[in-house]
């Protein structure tokens, strides 16, 4: 409760000794308030406030109400405004009044108060860290929003105000990296670990940027500080019976369990790492996800693959699959294709295929899975691929086990576009349907890589600001030869990319 002409010095006895004879003093009654207030009951201060009210409409009493409103969960905005509209430059009932707007969410208005409280005496700490903390929360609105000018300067005024805080510097470099100015992103997380030199979530925000800028080695070392982030660190706490390998830790004659982890793309990408460490390894045994196990059971010096919760893995130390370039180097890996559809599943696929119209096959992803923290930014509506599914001599296959609602219009207006949906039961059917295809066309998700890994050509649409595996200002990547990539200009503009996806079609 902010400070105001009442003094509350007086202890409880004292106030209620004046209300005894006199039951409107309203200078008592806010004073007993403001006691009780403090005293952590709050639903007998606004009785007593209330009342106090009563003598007129005093700024500093209806700061105190607002308060004390705010704690028991009330309605306090009219009494605070109301204060306002008394005294419009005081300064409790700004500040007051800003937090209140801050915890609805209503960032916008929070700075406006917040920022006319820093123009008036007394200029306290008080007032510069609720704006700050107003400052960091409305600019994660704005990153959230893909905002991302806006977002940075957000975060750089927060900065201006002093804010030394390790997380700040954090927003500030994810919010550079999306505008690819990687120079100033990475000094950006450089001061964040100068501040926090132990924070994960920085080290490993810092580490994309370096990968994305092409800095491979410093970026795989940086890479490791993934297993404590908090949303990854599941993956990396799955096999506690066995010890982990850290850098330094060498592999040579153990038996090691190739740990799954991150996304179903990730390990179709990482997997050609596990033939190299085979070569000097006792044994490789690769954990996957059910649904990859079918492509990845013929992997070279390989002895076998097992699901994520099979206690049976045989071996004495477990290695993230994804720690392989850091171990055994970014290009030891097998060149694509090193994977195949099972024999078994083509004949159905073959006899699917049969069924459609001539002409060059060609399959289409559109979107992937919508839990993907970054989905908005890589999925795009089917409706916008009209130019290319209109035109002719071409057949599509929406290669996706589900159509979004979103979609569903859209999918049903295109009359050469089939999908297989449910029949696609795992990956290994999903390659066997690619072996079909002349082409994929894909936005960044798993079916990209599984049509890269089988040698199979793919052209890959990127946002604006790419996942780090691709890099920048290169229409190719060394990770799959066959792969081309069309990337954004400009932040959204999906039709500039999909007009020239039409546009390198041969025709006829």
């Amino acid at each position: 409760m902010a400070d105001s002409g009442v003094t509350s010095s007086k202890p409880e006895a004292a106030w209620r000794a004046v209300l005894a004879r006199d039951p409107f003093d309203a200078a008592a009654l806010h004073g007993l308030g403001r006691v009780l207030f403090r005293r952590k009951r709050p639903a007998e201060a606004v009785a007593l406030l209330s009342a106090a009210i009563e003598a007129g409409p005093d700024p500093d009493v209806l700061t105190d109400l607002g308060a004390a409103l705010i704690e028991i969960g009330a309605d306090a905005e009219p009494h605070l405004r109301r204060a306002l509209a008394e005294h419009p430059d005081h300064c409790p009932a700004l500040l007051t009044l800003g937090g209140l707007l801050l915890t609805n969410g209503r960032f916008d208005e929070t700075l406006t108060y917040l920022r006319q409280a820093l123009r008036l005496p007394p200029d306290g700490s008080e007032t510069r860290l609720a704006l700050v903390g107003a400052l960091i929360a409305r600019g994660n609105v704005a990153y959230g929003a893909d905002d991302m000018p806006e977002a940075e300067r957000l975060y750089r005024e927060a900065i201006g105000f002093g804010a030394d805080l390790a997380a700040l510097y954090q927003n500030l470099g994810n919010a550079l990296t999306a505008q690819l100015r990687l120079p100033e992103a990475l000094d950006a997380y450089r001061s964040a670990l100068a501040i926090d030199p132990t924070n994960d979530n920085t080290g490993f925000a810092y580490s994309l940027c370096l990968l994305l800028s092409g800095d491979d080695a410093e970026g795989w070392r940086q890479f490791e500080r993934r297993r404590n982030v908090e949303t990854l660190r599941r993956d990396h706490q799955r096999r506690p019976d066995l010890p982990q390998w850290h850098p330094g830790i060498d592999p040579s004659g153990r038996r090691v369990l190739l740990t799954g982890e991150q996304g179903l793309g990730d390990l179709t990408q990482y997997a050609r790492f596990a033939p190299a460490l085979a070569r000097f390894a006792a044994a490789v045994v690769l954990e996957m996800p059910w649904s990859l196990m079918g492509i990845f059971r013929d992997l070279p010096g390989v002895e076998r693959v097992i699901a994520l919760d099979d206690p049976g893995h045989g071996c004495d130390i477990a290695c993230p699959l994804l720690s392989l370039p850091l171990l055994l180097g970014p290009h030891a890996g097998l060149q694509p294709p090193y994977v195949t559809p099972p024999s078994a599943r083509l004949p159905r696929w073959t006899a699917w295929f049969d069924r459609s119209g001539p002409g060059r096959r060609i399959g289409l992803v559109c979107s992937g899975d919508p839990r993907h923290p970054r989905d908005h930014a890589r999925s795009i509506a089917l409706a916008a691929f009209r130019l290319l599914l209109d035109r002719p001599h071409l057949s599509f296959v929406l290669v996706q086990t589900d159509i979004r609602e979103t979609d569903r219009a859209a999918f049903d207006s295109f009359d050469r576009l089939r999908c297989p949906a449910a029949a696609l039961t795992d990956y290994a059917d999903t390659a066997a349907l690619l072996a079909g295809l002349d082409l994929v066309i894909s936005v960044d998700t798993s079916v990209a890589h599984l049509a890269g890994a089988m040698g199979l050509p793919v052209w890959t649409l990127l946002p604006y600001s790419p996942d780090y595996r691709w890099k920048l200002n290169r229409n190719d990547t060394p990770w799959y030869p066959t792969m081309r990539l069309y990337r954004q200009n400009r932040p959204g503009d999906w039709a500039t990319v999909i007009q020239r996806v039409v546009d390198d079609l041969p025709r006829g």
